[in-house]
């Protein structure tokens, strides 16, 4: 599966989706699905941590796929909305310029929040939740 979804920590504070070769929006769509199961396994604030290390590919459709996305996302209680991409700063940057381009509404609440591994995104995702 070109997308996984796994608990980072025994604590279940962390989602760790590691995207890997080429995926797709569905599977996108999927993971974060089944996130959302797993949140309802705990009743506190969880945060995300996104893995493009082994990925470069970015499917069409980008500006339908974020909104999917948002709502997806939204729609779980235990969602800090916190979030940290690994690897990532070449791909959230081509996001951002199309949904700036296509959705400027969108784009101004959008944060992205970049790492160069995992480790570094767990640290400061700890760090931010321990404010929550």
């Amino acid at each position: 599966m070109p997308i996984e979804v796994t608990w980072l920590n025994e604590r279940k504070d962390m989602l760790y989706f590691d995207y890997i070769g080429l995926w797709t929006w569905d599977g996108v769509f999927a993971v974060i699905e089944e996130s959302n199961i797993m949140m309802d396994e705990v009743d506190h604030p969880v945060g995300t941590i996104v893995d493009f290390t082994n990925t470069v590919h970015l499917p069409d459709g980008l500006p339908n796929a974020m909104k999917k996305i948002a709502e997806l996302r939204e729609t779980h209680p235990n969602d800090s909305g916190e979030t940290v991409y690994v690897k990532a700063q070449i791909l959230t940057k081509a996001m951002f310029d199309i949904i700036q381009m296509t959705d400027p509404e969108v784009a101004s609440v959008i944060k992205f929040t970049h790492t160069k591994t995992v480790e570094e995104a767990e640290n400061l995702l700890l760090q931010v939740m321990q404010r929550l």
